[in-house]
């Protein structure tokens, strides 16, 4: 039924009555006819199409003009540029697929070096799994950390840390989603005053992780193309340089702060976000190996 009883047309999906040819309230066409494969073809063109003009337009900003996109989204532009949230979503899943599955590449990602005079030979496999046993904690929870490790070091490698990588592939990008609501908070401590608000600081931090995913897939896709090549190497160090700038230049976008004072918290918040990126990278690989 498109239509009430006084004859005004009704959206289909959510029966809102209609003024034009979108629904108010959910925005939905209103096209009840059935159409042709051809109709359906060209509909799905011009949908593609005009995501594509918002996905170039995103991403020539976001490349090119370091915390511009951040700017551009709380003076309120957004339609012209995708979702912020969900873009990351993607990219970051697109990043970590590509990153595990170029990882698979590898032969062997964990081996244990033992002497021979320690463990006869047995094959190199056998030598390995008879290293764990000599593997040495004295940190806390000694007795408990001791009773496990022998066995995961096993695990490990017994497929050459094929699965601990798998394992850190898959849970790294849940701890992002800790880590970066955390640096997010930092953030407001060194933007105290005048007061931002939190979102801000986790919007500008999305952003820059966005561009800190394709820089990087895209230098695996190099490595991948040109193994062994001195140009990957020479693309990787443009690359980090421009990445420096492009953090420091963001800050001054977003903020509006002077160069100096803008310098010093950008040092702070690397080295509180080196800091930070350690201690996640070992509790993702500690809580992967645990898990194996």
């Amino acid at each position: 039924m498109d239509a009430d009883a006084n004859g005004t047309t009704l959206c289909l999906n959510c029966s809102t009555a209609l003024t034009g040819p979108y629904c108010p309230n959910c925005g939905q066409r209103h096209d009840p006819k059935i159409h042709t494969f051809a109709h359906f073809a060209t509909e799905a063109f011009e949908n593609i199409t005009h995501a594509d003009s918002r996905l170039w337009r995103t991403l020539w900003i976001l490349i090119s003009k370091p915390g511009q996109l951040t700017q551009e989204f709380f003076d309120g532009r957004r339609m012209r540029y995708l979702p912020p949230v969900r873009f990351y979503l993607v990219v970051s899943l697109a990043f970590f697929l590509l990153a595990g599955a170029i990882s698979e590449r590898s032969d062997s990602f964990v081996k244990v070096d033992v002497a021979d005079k320690e463990i006869p030979a047995k094959g190199n496999a056998a030598r390995e799994l008879t290293g764990c046993d000599g593997i040495k904690y004295d940190g806390p929870f000694k007795v408990t950390v001791m009773a496990l490790l022998p066995l995961q070091c096993r695990k490990i490698l017994a497929d050459n840390g094929r699965g601990l990588v798998r394992a850190v592939f898959a849970n790294f990008p849940r701890a992002l989603f800790a880590f970066l609501p955390l640096l997010a908070a930092f953030m407001m401590l060194l933007y105290w005053r005048p007061r931002r608000y939190y979102v801000e600081h986790l919007l500008l931090l999305l952003h820059n992780h966005i561009f800190l995913f394709i820089g990087y897939g895209l230098l695996l896709l190099c490595e991948l193309a040109l193994p062994a090549s001195s140009a990957v190497g020479l693309i990787g160090f443009i690359f980090h340089i421009y990445l420096a700038w492009y953090f420091y230049r963001g800050m001054r976008v977003v903020y509006g702060q002077g160069r100096a004072l803008s310098l010093t918290k950008y040092i702070l918040l690397a080295t509180a976000y080196m800091a930070a990126a350690v201690v996640t990278l070992f509790l993702v690989f500690a809580f992967s190996a645990a898990a194996l």
